[in-house]
């Protein structure tokens, strides 16, 4: 999605699986003009990414009217099957780079889900929110014997700090919860519960 341009993906209401895109290099992705006007406007929403080298790829721009609702980010293999990818295990699900107020939302549904690669959240100097997520599962397989993963994974390189807002969300069964290192603002809110966590629930650098 260029700037100025616009994509809407909607599913199934009571159900994240009405559309599902899978085996792409980048299932969506953004490209902002780091000006105040133009930014690429996502709409996602009940819909399923998988076996994707990346999911969501966006940066330089403000996306405060884009937002990702009540989706799922997974991986059913360990590793991409299809060409030209055979036998690589997918880093991320989401990478923002240079990205303004991104909003997760599930509102009281189904949460936003997150499993099976290494990072399900990977952000440079990128503020974003997530309420009523669920960051479980997540493995990294490069690595011999593989690890489990990390939630959400953050570094700040500017001079202005970064926010990140976590509301209402699970994290189960991962290396860590939330790591983030550099200039943010980072705070979690809400009836959330990181359980099964191998190295610490939140570290802040």
């Amino acid at each position: 999605v260029e700037p100025g341009g616009t994509l809407i993906t909607s599913g199934t209401t009571g159900s994240p699986t009405g559309v599902i895109i899978e085996d792409a290099l980048k299932a969506v992705m953004g490209m902002g003009n780091s000006s105040s006007s133009g930014a690429p406007v996502i709409h996602v929403a009940k819909t399923t990414f998988n076996e994707n080298l990346v999911s969501l790829d966006l940066s330089d721009d403000n996306f405060s009217s884009s937002y990702i609702f009540q989706s799922s980010f997974k991986l059913d293999g360990q590793y991409l099957y299809k060409d030209p990818h055979p036998g690589v295990f997918p880093e991320k699900h989401v990478s923002l780079l240079n990205v303004d107020d991104l909003s997760f939302d599930s509102g009281s549904g189904i949460r936003i889900e997150f499993a099976d690669v290494n990072i399900g959240i990977m952000a440079v100097s990128s503020s974003f929110s997530v309420d009523h997520g669920h960051f479980h599962d997540l493995v990294n397989y490069n690595l011999i014997p593989a690890q489990k993963g990390i939630g959400i994974s953050a570094v700040g390189l500017l001079s202005t700090p970064n926010s990140i807002l976590v509301e209402g969300t699970l994290f189960e069964r991962i290396h860590s919860g939330i790591e983030v290192r550099g200039n943010y603002n980072t705070s979690v809110l809400g009836n959330y519960y990181f359980r099964d966590i191998e190295n610490c629930a939140i570290s802040i650098n």
